[in-house]
């Protein structure tokens, strides 16, 4: 049974430092100890398995192949930090927008409290949120910071990223062990078995799963899957004898949607830590301990130049959530603040230019750079002008357009997806080029054979046209509805198929949205001549209903006595008032100006030749006016009201609304009723049966006194013109 609402739970273990114990953070780790400590890992799984007895054929040999993984996914890290210490003097100390990795912890500075604190959180708390705005370097933090001195400790770090992975708890076994489908009981087994297992080949120390970009989990991953995986979390998290720990790093703005995670994992800001830009001193020593690695120093007072030009008042740009939660290091905080990719980008450029031969940078070389300003302004268009051949910028900058949404974050493609954003024409050959010379140049990144902008920072410099971002939208809409078409079989609306077609060329469409934009206009034209058949149909019907029902009311009352007439007119007067009641003014509106012009249209039929020949007494004549007349009405009722700001105030004012639309509905009962009795009149009554009202009664005389005030009657002549007129102009002033 899940558990509500559960406070996080400390454990207490042999991984928990003593009282008075440091962490060394900083450049204390060297490449030698990620080394030693990888060969520890391994190790300690090689000499795990000697020790487990496993008694089906089938499990030993699934616990071997998991051993295997895990021995090369170590092995893998260990040759990263033994050719990254051959070559540790070839390559710059600084990162410009690229994210440190493991094997440049020599290189990673500025961030020594923040490593103390993590590394003491996740050794207290199975669950850690490190979260911050974005660039501050979170991904740096757990990958150059964490990583290198859990790997020292003989612990292992396990980086995992969302993405727009159908199930999550799928890619984390997938991540230590890539051909999973070969071992199906581990493949189906529950996140929590599948760890335990991993856990019992890595002996006593525990394993850290660290979760990066997690907002992806919000942005890229459905409803279903999310809450799967924060079920299988929450199982891990409430295993006390499960030795793993959990890092969840996402932007500040998705801190505050963890909550919805409450009932499964307890609280998850109980444990959380705000990261961040630089102070003075923490830039200090991330501008000038790189480039003493590389037996660079700076001209005095260089330093605090670039650092002034730098620094910004803290702006709080952290959610309000994010920065109570980080009130206590807030207050500790220098007041201005100094960003990681601006700095970073600001000593890429001023490396490039130091002396070599005197080792030093110099003041003069910072002007000639034009400072910091002018460094980061021309910063995109620069690198671009260095690295890209002048043939290939226009595809540059589109490939670079192709890797932001329309709201201007940057987002992972494929190259078959980047291809078709930026043009089919363009040659399969160039494009890889393309894409190869801004990966080299550190303005791209390459993920699983996904490709996204290196920094943050980069997206908020390029720039998109109202019609790009409307085309990016409608993409990014069409790329989610083929995803749903294909799993749960849902097809665009109308209305998202127009928005498709208007916006999208074929050539910017796969295969499988071209699938669904053609199911989806099958199904459109089918509901169009479905709609317009089975409309034609209910109104026939309705009509039908309408006439049968006005002739058997008018020839009852009229049987029963003469006055019966002006009774019905009175019947269809309240009987329309409670109905506009109910309606509303605006929508009985629409019923008034129909039935006047039903009123209009019947003195103009007569013009008509055919029409024309039949006089007033005619049986065919009665007919025509009473369908004319039904048909009005009948659109009056069921048109759509689409008159918004008059339909927002009588939201707002309901007694009103109610009382103009049941006097409005008592005028549209007098309209309606007194046009079918005035019609039945000049018809002369008898041709029908029905009984015309007597000469000489108190209700024959009173019954064509009334007739003379009937709408037809009244509407004779300039009081008809007037009527329509006024119709018209309400029309052309309301809705156009």
């Amino acid at each position: 049974m899940e558990k509500k609402n559960a406070p996080q739970r400390k454990r207490k273990s042999d991984v928990v430092p003593a009282k008075g114990t440091s962490i060394a953070v900083g450049g204390d780790v060297s490449y030698s100890n990620i080394i030693n400590g990888s060969k520890n890992i391994i190790n300690v799984i090689e000499k795990s398995t000697s020790v487990v007895e496993l008694k089906k054929q089938a499990d030993r040999l699934e616990q071997s192949h998991l051993k295997n993984a895990l021995v090369e996914y170590v092995n893998k890290i260990k040759l990263q930090a033994e050719l990254a210490e051959k070559g540790l003097d070839t390559k710059s100390p600084y990162k410009a927008l690229l994210k440190y990795e493991i094997t440049d912890s020599s290189l990673f500075f500025g961030r020594d409290a923040y490593i103390a604190e993590l590394l003491e959180c996740i050794k207290q708390n199975p669950l850690t949120v490190l979260h911050s705005e974005s660039g501050a370097g979170k991904s740096s933090l757990l990958r150059a910071g964490i990583g290198p001195h859990l790997l020292a400790e003989g612990r292992l770090p396990l980086y995992i990223r969302p993405r727009e992975t159908p199930v999550l708890q799928t890619s984390i076994k997938h991540a230590l062990l890539p051909d999973l489908e070969q071992s199906p009981n581990l493949t189906n087994a529950r996140l929590r078995d599948f760890l335990r297992r991993v856990c019992k080949l890595l002996g006593k120390k525990w394993l850290l799963i660290i979760v990066d970009q997690f907002e992806e989990i919000f942005t890229l991953q459905s409803e279903e899957a999310r809450m799967a995986f924060v079920k299988e979390l929450a199982e891990c998290l409430d295993d006390e004898t499960l030795p793993v720990r959990w890092i969840l790093s996402l932007r500040g703005e998705w801190f505050s949607q963890l909550a919805k995670f409450q009932s499964k994992i307890g609280n998850p800001f109980e444990n959380s830590v705000f990261l961040s830009a630089f102070n003075k001193a923490d830039a200090y020593q991330v501008i000038v301990e790189p480039a003493l690695k590389r037996g660079i120093r700076y001209e005095d007072g260089l330093v605090e130049q670039i650092i002034a030009e730098l620094a910004t008042k803290a702006d709080g740009k952290a959610d309000a959530f994010s920065s109570f939660l980080s009130s206590q290091r807030e207050s500790q905080r220098e007041e201005e603040e100094i960003s990681p990719p601006q700095l970073q980008l600001v000593c890429s450029e001023i490396f490039k230019k130091a002396d070599k031969n005197t080792h030093l940078v110099t003041t003069e070389t910072y002007r000639l750079l034009g400072g910091a300003e002018t460094i980061l302004q021309n910063y995109l268009d620069r690198v671009i002008d260095e690295n890209i051949p002048k043939e290939h910028v226009e595809l540059a900058e589109k490939i670079l357009v192709a890797l932001v949404d329309d709201e201007g974050h940057r987002v992972l493609r494929s190259k078959q997806q980047i291809q078709l954003d930026v043009s089919f024409k363009v040659d399969p050959k160039n494009l890889d080029e393309v894409i190869k010379q801004l990966v080299d140049s550190h303005l791209l990144r390459v993920e699983e054979d996904e490709y996204e902008l290196a920094h943050d920072y980069l997206a908020n410099k390029i720039k998109l046209d109202p019609e790009t971002q409307k085309q990016k939208y409608v993409k990014e809409l069409l790329e989610q509805k083929t995803k749903h078409f294909h799993r749960e079989g849902i097809k665009l609306s109308t209305e998202e198929l127009s928005l498709v077609e208007k916006h999208l060329s074929k050539a910017a469409l796969s295969d499988d949205e071209m699938m669904l934009i053609e199911s989806s206009r099958r199904d459109s034209l089918l509901r169009r001549y479905l709609s317009l058949g089975g409309y034609m149909v209910v109104f026939a019907i309705g009509v039908s209903l309408f006439i049968v029902a006005v002739t058997f009311l008018i020839r009852g009352m009229a049987l029963v006595a003469p006055q019966g007439y002006i009774a019905l007119l009175w019947a269809s007067v309240i009987a329309l008032g409670f109905i506009g009641a109910n309606r509303g003014w605006v929508k009985e509106l629409l019923l008034t100006f129909g039935l006047i012009l039903s009123i209009a249209i019947n003195k103009l039929i007569v013009l008509i030749p055919i029409v024309g020949r039949l006089e007033d007494g005619n049986t065919s004549l009665f007919w025509i006016r009473l369908v004319i007349t039904a048909t009005m009405a009948y659109f009056g009722y069921q048109a759509v009201v689409s008159i918004q700001h008059l339909s927002f105030k009588s939201n707002r004012e309901r007694l009103q609304d109610s009382l103009f639309g049941a006097s409005l509905g008592a005028i549209n009962g007098y309209l309606l009723m007194g046009s079918i009795w005035y019609y039945l009149h000049v018809m002369g009554y008898t041709d029908l049966g029905f009984l015309p009202p007597t000469l000489g009664t108190l209700a024959g005389d009173a019954s064509l006194l009334v007739i003379n005030y009937l709408p037809p009657y009244l509407f004779s002549g300039v009081g008809l013109f007037l009527a329509v007129i006024l119709v018209i102009v309400f029309v052309l002033v309301v809705y156009i």
